[in-house]
């Protein structure tokens, strides 16, 4: 089979398989390209979404163990024929990234945004340093607790969060010293680092933005989403008209080299300029949104890595709505396929 001239039977690895993830997302976001064959690699058979695949696979190796997963990763492609990968998170992206070549001599094509990007966006105290630098707009950002509680400036509530993180974990808001102090001292007890971060805006002027580059760096189009939050991820997002939001994210990505997906994550203050706390060099979990929208990501950025294709502007049906919902997959007894359930 030809995959050049049959899209349908690109074979795609896709990392990740639990619910309510970007992986969950992305398996999405490939169904509605109509890509049919797709693997999925999980840790674990507790997984939701291996089972609404033809194809999955159990490994014992994570990106922790460095070089390691890369070689046994090269080893599952080479046995089932991969041509694609897909990381659903930073914690992968970062590390296949990383040795990105290697893979690339295996020919093995790799959607993942290049380290020196990912390593700005994965240590949030670099992100501040670096987009402080540029002159981008971004919250102040603290190591020191004493240097935010002796600073005649500090208000609260104020953002405590890891400077790497996986997810929405470990994220708080400390209303006054009191808690601020338990929060970091909850911090240390677990051997986590962490940023304090200027609490920006309103809970209604925050946005998820996603900007495509091609994998020479050159950005092609973005997409704003005004959101809230539903449990640390998006649970509700407006596709908003083109605008100022898209010329400063756009910017970003620029300024940042990404090449591949990027999500950046801001609110307006309160002079209504943008200021930017969270950068993602990867796929977004509000990429199936996105997609819905007529923005869907991953097949643009499988067309430009391994089709070499030029990315074309995308038409977005503006003013969507959306709302992320749970949904049960049920597995029949002795059954390996898993169908989702019909109560609604």
């Amino acid at each position: 089979m030809n995959i050049k001239n049959n899209k349908s039977k690109l074979s795609i690895l896709l990392i990740g398989a639990k619910g309510c993830s970007v992986s969950e997302g992305l398996l999405k976001c490939l169904r509605n390209a109509k890509y049919e064959n797709i693997t999925i690699l999980e840790h674990s058979k507790n997984a939701a979404h291996i089972y609404r695949v033809d194809n999955y696979l159990i490994t014992n190796k994570t990106p922790d163990d460095g070089e390691d997963y890369i070689d046994n990763l090269i080893t599952i492609c080479k046995e089932n024929n991969i041509d694609v990968v897909l990381p659903g998170s930073t914690w992968e992206a970062r590390i296949i990234s990383e040795f990105k070549d290697k893979l690339n001599k295996s020919n093995i094509i790799t959607l993942v945004n290049n380290i020196e990007t990912i390593t700005i966006g994965d240590d949030k105290w670099n992100t501040y340093e670096y987009l402080s630098k540029l002159g981008i707009g971004t919250p102040e950002t603290f190591l020191d607790i004493e240097e935010v509680v002796n600073n005649e400036k500090t208000t609260y509530p104020i953002i405590i969060k890891p400077r790497q993180g996986r997810g929405s974990q470990n994220i708080f808001i400390a209303q006054n010293e009191i808690e601020l102090r338990i929060i970091c001292d909850y911090f240390v007890i677990k051997g986590l680092n962490y940023i304090i971060q200027e609490f920006i805006g309103r809970n209604d002027h925050e946005y998820t933005v996603g900007v495509i580059s091609d994998k020479n760096g050159k950005v092609i189009q973005s997409i704003v989403m005004k959101r809230l939050l539903l449990g640390g991820a998006t649970g509700y997002a407006e596709v908003c008209e083109p605008g100022f939001i898209n010329e400063f994210c756009e910017d970003v990505a620029r300024k940042v080299n990404s090449t591949g997906p990027i999500n950046i994550q801001l609110r307006l203050d309160n002079n209504n300029k943008p200021s930017l706390f969270e950068i993602n060099p990867r796929f977004s979990g509000s990429a199936p949104m996105r997609t819905l929208a007529g923005f869907n990501e991953p097949q643009m950025i499988i067309n430009n890595f391994f089709y070499d294709e030029e990315i074309a502007q995308q038409k977005i049906s503006y003013g969507n709505k959306y709302y992320r919902a749970f949904q049960e997959i049920e597995i029949p007894k002795n059954s390996e396929k898993g169908q989702i359930s019909n109560l609604l």
